[in-house]
């Protein structure tokens, strides 16, 4: 099992003693993140870790005695995440505060200069739409995700299936 803590902790937990057939949940690991985590980490079927601290995306690996990055740096947001990430095939979503969508390449982690897609949900407008949410993906690998200020919400339907992401409506 893991868990994240606010003050940026990754904790691994053991459902079952491996000594005895006790379930008692001993903490195996913890990986300091070294910023604030707010959302739930996820694991991929290569059982990679992907955890959003602050502004930044890890990709972390449980070796059954302690955690590792798996990229050599974190992939770094233009703002702060609060959102859990989502995975589809080898790609791995995330949405930033500021209303940007990123799309991340698994295997490769993040590029040297931050190349990866975005969505910018907020062209143009000095009103940020923010965005607390996860993204959802349909069958079509198309992300739904709301964001909102004071007063309003919006719904955007992206779809980053070309080169540069676009708006479905």
């Amino acid at each position: 099992i893991y868990v994240c803590s606010y003050n940026g902790i990754l904790h691994a937990i053991s459902i079952e003693d491996p000594t005895s057939t006790n379930i008692n949940g001993t903490l195996k690991w913890s990986y300091n993140l070294n910023n604030k985590i707010s959302a739930s980490p996820i694991i991929d079927l290569s059982n990679n870790i992907y955890v959003c601290a602050g502004s930044n995306l890890y990709s972390i690996k449980d070796n059954g005695y302690t955690g590792f990055p798996v990229w050599l740096g974190p992939f770094k947001a233009s703002s702060m995440i609060y959102s859990s990430p989502v995975i589809v095939n080898n790609y791995i979503y995330i949405a930033s505060l500021d209303g940007m969508v990123y799309e991340i390449n698994t295997v490769t982690g993040p590029s040297v200069n931050n190349t990866e897609k975005k969505f910018n949900t907020n062209p143009g407008s000095n009103i940020h739409q923010h965005i607390y949410t996860s993204p959802t993906i349909d069958e079509d690998n198309n992300i739904i995700i709301s964001s909102s200020t004071k007063n309003t919400g919006k719904l955007y339907y992206i779809d980053f299936s070309s080169t540069t992401p676009s708006l479905i409506w």
